[in-house]
Order: C-alpha cells, then structure tokens, then sequence
C-alpha cells in the first residue's frame, strides 16, 4: 500500500485509541459528534475545511416556528470531494445532531484498499457487529448499545438482538444519497411482531427502535474486486434512542396543535340558521 493511502485513511477517520473510541460519544464523522448542539456542528465542521449550508423548514400546524433541519457541508481536496448532511432535533426539542451521513468521492490514485478502511474503523469504533460483500457494495456495520459501548459481533449476540437482519438495530439503510439524509422522515415506527421491535418492511422513513441505540454502517464502492481499492465510502452515523425521543416529543406537540386549532375553528364557528 501506498504511503499516501495510509495516510488518506487515517485523516478521513481521526483514527484514536479504540479503548476510547468504544463509546459512541468518543466517535466522530467529519469532525461532528452526535449530540452537538447547532454552533458545535458548524464550528466542528469548519475547523474541517467544509463549506455549510443551513437546510431549514416549518410544520404546517406552526408555520411561524421555522427551524433547522440539516447542515449541508461540501469540500474539494486534492484526493477526495466530500460531502456531509448533519441532521438535527426537531421542535419542541432544542437542535442537537442525531444523524451524520458523509459520503466521499475519491480521486485517481489516492483510493485506499476496503481492508485498509475495514481496519481503520474497527480500530476506531473498537468493534464490528457484521460484515458483508454479498452485494455491489461491501457494507461494514457498528452498533453501540444504551451504554455508549461496541456490542459484540452479531453471531456471538444473537439472542438479545431483536431479529436476525445484518444489524437489527440500524434501519436506516436507505439513506444513501444527501437529499436521502436531509428528506427522509423520522417516525416513530407501528411495527407488527417481536414485540413492536421488528424492522419495518418499507425502510425509506428513518424508523428508529425502542431497544436500539447508536449505530454506524460504512459502505465501500469497489468496482474491480480484485484491486480492492475503493471509489467512494458513506458513512451513516445515527443515535435511535435520540431520533425516538425527538419523535416522540414532536408528535405529541403536534398532536397538541391540531388538537388546539380543531377546538379554535369549532369555537369560532357560526349558529345554525333555522
């Protein structure tokens, strides 16, 4: 491997010490932690080189309360173009990241190896639940439990696993592009089976799952298996227990808005004419 690869790997990872980096607080994409606040994000996010963008939006049922849905960041260096989406906590809740999806294009001769990559991230999450090249891209997933820590390898944990699927605990799967990041829906998932905890059959909403909390899943784009080099990498850094909370808290708020413009309209209404 070249020099240069060694080196495009462990800068794009901020590769620490995995005794550290086995909790999921210690772990950052593009120089951004789940749980920072908005400035955090955009600060973290220049000290990185990138250019931002804010995304914002309104409910229907609050058209005066614009808020921020997503950071949009770009940047053009001399092996790699990259592109980051940050998405934070909804109203009422204050804006904290709960989903940070980078995706990198790499230049003609500074692609890294996918074991190289592979290396680095079980190096930096200190762990790697599953593996899998079973498909046009070779996909590398990490789940951290409600304790912050890396579980165990999906075939030693089974049994506390709510199903079978690569990692259970990650369903956004369908996140792959930047408008797929800032789009997608967040639900709170009506799930049938396995106690309500099953993932769900359509997989384009962000669902996230009450016994699930972080998890990573980082997806390679070789195009000659046999160079093993490869032309992009995504990597899906998402918090479920925050993306439930948020959920939750913004669907009963709402709730309470249509509740209280329901009422509004029928208070206002006219008599009968007789």
């Amino acid at each position: 491997m070249r020099v240069g690869t060694v080196v495009a790997v462990s800068c794009l990872l901020m590769a620490a010490p995995s005794a550290i980096a086995q909790n999921v607080a210690a772990f950052d994409n593009a120089g951004v932690t789940i749980g920072q606040s908005l400035a955090e994000v955009e600060a973290a996010l220049a000290r990185q080189g990138f250019r931002t963008a804010r995304a914002t939006s309104t409910y229907r049922l609050a058209p005066d309360r614009e808020y921020v849905q997503a950071i949009r960041a770009e940047k053009d260096g001399p092996g790699s173009t990259e592109t980051v989406v940050v998405r934070f906590d909804e109203p009422p809740s204050e804006p904290h990241a709960f989903l940070i999806w980078r995706s990198i294009d790499y230049k003609a001769g500074t692609s890294p190896t996918v074991d190289s990559y592979r290396a680095a991230v079980k190096e930096k999450a200190g762990n790697e639940t599953y593996y899998r090249t079973d498909q046009p891209r070779i996909e590398q997933y990490v789940q951290w439990d409600k304790s912050g820590k890396t579980r165990r390898n999906i075939w030693n944990a089974l049994a506390s696993l709510p199903s079978s699927y690569p990692n259970p605990c990650v369903v956004a799967m369908n996140v792959t592009t930047a408008s797929d990041a800032i789009g997608a829906k967040v639900r709170v998932p009506r799930l049938a089976g396995l106690n309500g905890n099953a993932p769900p059959e359509d997989l384009t909403p962000l669902a996230p799952h009450a016994h699930c909390a972080s998890g990573l899943i980082a997806s390679y784009a070789v195009p000659v298996r046999s160079t093993g080099l490869v032309a992009n990498a995504t990597l899906l850094l998402v918090d479920q227990v925050r993306m439930l909370d948020m959920a939750e808290k913004r669907d009963k708020w709402l709730a309470g808005l249509n509740a209280a413009s329901i009422k509004a309209a029928r208070d206002g209404g006219g008599k009968p004419i007789l």
